[in-house]
């Protein structure tokens, strides 16, 4: 019941990030991304410095942290729980703090951006 409870959480935690980063992704760069990779891209995204538009919004090690979480999402949406790796769940949870933390900062940095280019 742990693994299946944690494997869920750890879906919803990645998913609750990606909502936001589709918002960026239309709202501020103008790009609804389309594709079977798609869910890669826009995380992808997300640490470019677009000129122009705006800052990185996640630093590469953040990406990368997070890159993580939606590949698991991506095996939790496709196998049976049975066959979840206990150990990977294990070391997501044990993370997913610090992980949270640092990508709860960096998106607050990028709220300080474009209430900036609001005010301006």
């Amino acid at each position: 019941m742990y693994i299946d409870s944690a494997a869920l959480n750890l879906h919803d935690f990645y998913g609750f990030l990606e909502r936001i980063f589709q918002q960026i992704g239309t709202a501020v760069d103008g790009d609804l991304l389309t594709g079977s990779d798609w869910h890669k891209q826009l995380l992808l995204l997300m640490q470019l410095d677009i000129p122009d538009l705006r800052p990185p919004v996640l630093s590469t090690e953040t990406v990368i942290a997070l890159d993580k979480y939606r590949r698991f999402r991506h095996v939790v949406r496709n196998i049976y729980a049975f066959q979840f790796n206990p150990q990977q769940i294990e070391r997501l949870v044990n993370q997913m703090p610090t992980v949270f933390t640092r990508a709860q900062s960096e998106l607050l940095v990028f709220i300080d951006f474009l209430r900036q280019v609001g005010a301006s």
